[in-house]
């Protein structure tokens, strides 16, 4: 949810929107889908990956 952190009306209005039940509910569902998309084990290889990646710079 975007806002503009200048605007205090914008700010409030945003928090009003997200307290509404089909807003919070569509939020959530989404959080869980993209929460779905991120695993230990990817996050493992890619963190292994850039490891190996400065390792072998290192060694140029």
């Amino acid at each position: 949810m975007l806002f503009n952190p200048e605007n205090p009306e914008d700010f409030a209005q945003s928090i009003l929107k997200v307290l509404q039940p089909q807003t919070k509910m569509k939020l959530i569902e989404k959080g869980i889908k993209r929460g779905k998309t991120f695993s230990w084990t990817k996050t493992a290889q890619e963190t292994a990956a850039v490891f190996r990646s400065v390792i072998e710079g290192e060694k140029s």
